[in-house]
């Protein structure tokens, strides 16, 4: 819990990070213009370099919540994994409630199409009077393939239909990534894995499409760094935090 009064905490200042394990210069806004990695997750950092990173499943939480200003204290440089997916911070956020500041949101709103392709990744956000997103991606093995899920905000409910969907990984990459300082915590308890015979964990997959519905959430996560309400009609194949921060 904060170390202070949230009541008073400054209107309209946005999603802010503190590292209070570092002096000084410790806030990191949490806005597209902040991002300096995409590697594998997504990484903020001030203008001192001081970083939060993985902040993608925190920010889609945030988003699904309708938190738009808030300061986040944190003790490390990198947002817990939790179980992978943005359903533990939905509940706390409920848990704890929100307050109204009084202030009107932003938004930004799209009136021509734009489209932002980086190899075979594709970002299109369309004009719209809210937010919606459908998502295809390839998974490399046989017995998975594609998969493709649409979120409506107007008719879905964030915390039912995204919020639960977890990261996932194959094992055959696990070595590699951890010899690059990724996925040091890795484990079944907060990632979806999969080896050459499938899904590895025991439970199974939370829906038949969840590698998809990640990647909504993981959208989701990316674009509340653009720090408004986004009213767009998006469509995604392929998405990686990269493109989603180009899309920004």
């Amino acid at each position: 819990f904060p170390s202070h009064d949230i009541k008073a905490y400054e209107k309209s200042r946005g999603i802010v990070f503190k590292r209070v394990d570092v002096m000084g210069d410790n806030l990191i806004k949490a806005t597209y213009d902040s991002v300096v990695e995409t590697n594998m997750c997504t990484v903020i950092a001030n203008s001192n370099g001081v970083k939060v990173k993985t902040i993608e499943h925190l920010m889609a939480a945030l988003w699904g919540c309708g938190v738009d200003n808030a300061l986040i204290e944190i003790d490390s440089d990198e947002v817990p994994i939790m179980d992978g997916s943005s359903d533990m911070f939905v509940k706390g956020i409920k848990n704890i409630g929100l307050i109204d500041q009084g202030v009107e949101k932003n938004a930004i709103s799209i009136t021509n199409p734009i489209t932002v392709k980086s190899g075979d990744k594709m970002i299109l956000l369309e004009p719209s009077d809210h937010f919606s997103i459908s998502c295809e991606v390839e998974i490399d093995h046989e017995s998975i393939g594609a998969q493709t899920f649409s979120f409506d905000s107007r008719v879905d409910n964030f915390e039912d239909v995204v919020a639960p969907a977890r990261t996932y990984g194959f094992k055959r990459d696990l070595d590699r990534l951890q010899g690059m300082g990724f996925a040091l915590g890795v484990s079944l308890e907060n990632t979806v894995g999969i080896d050459e015979m499938g899904v590895m964990n025991e439970d199974g997959l939370r829906y038949n499409n969840e590698f998809a519905r990640h990647k909504v959430l993981d959208c989701i996560g990316d674009f509340a760094l653009s720090g408004c309400v986004l009213n767009a009609k998006v469509t995604a194949y392929k998405p990686s935090h990269g493109i989603n921060n180009q899309a920004m």
